[in-house]
């Protein structure tokens, strides 16, 4: 007896990785219908007294594809391995932060009701939201991005290399990669 009611109360708990993953399956399947996001691009910021806009060029054609507004989900240094939320960041406009402010949220929910959450899962995620910067796997990004879109409540996210994806004519950068994660807030333009 006491094997089942713990089945039953794993059961009830909530299963967060697996409740991120379904939404941001179902939002990728929107945004897909607006671009094609197996295609390769380049990018280009600018800011407005309302917005900070991401211009997305194709790459091969350098056309314009979409222009969107956005807000900065964090940043991933592929060479030291350390992730940086946009709200942890003064290097970044704290206005274009604020929605990331939003993850903290969930690290408070699960300090109140720890209980309801698998402890894995919980700690983990109390992990990521409760920090401003930690050390992670690249391979542990999806996981911070689908997590942290769900509790922006965005539709979307681009993945930026400085130096690489945001130079539409000009010098590539050889210095190891920093990746900017960019919310998108909502498409201005489709092109």
């Amino acid at each position: 007896m006491p094997q089942l009611y713990y089945n039953i109360i794993i059961l009830i708990m909530i299963l967060l990785k697996k409740q991120f993953e379904e939404s941001f399956k179902s939002k990728e399947k929107i945004i897909s219908k607006k671009i094609n996001l197996k295609d390769d691009y380049l990018f280009q910021y600018s800011t407005t007294e309302q917005n900070n806009i991401l211009e997305i060029f194709d790459q091969k054609t350098k056309k314009l594809a979409m222009r969107v507004s956005y807000h900065n989900i964090g940043t991933f240094d592929t060479f030291s391995g350390v992730w940086r939320w946009g709200w942890c960041s003064e290097m970044i406009n704290f206005k274009l932060a604020e929605l990331s402010k939003k993850v903290k949220l969930l690290g408070q929910d699960i300090e109140k009701n720890y209980k309801k959450y698998q402890p894995e899962e919980a700690d983990l995620y109390h992990f990521y939201t409760t920090n401003g910067y930690f050390y992670t796997s690249q391979n542990r990004i999806p996981d911070i991005i689908a997590m942290a879109m769900e509790q922006m409540e965005v539709d979307w996210f681009f993945s930026i290399r400085r130096g690489v994806d945001d130079v539409i004519d000009g010098k590539i950068s050889t210095e190891p990669v920093v990746i900017d994660y960019l919310a998108l807030d909502k498409v201005l333009q489709i092109v």
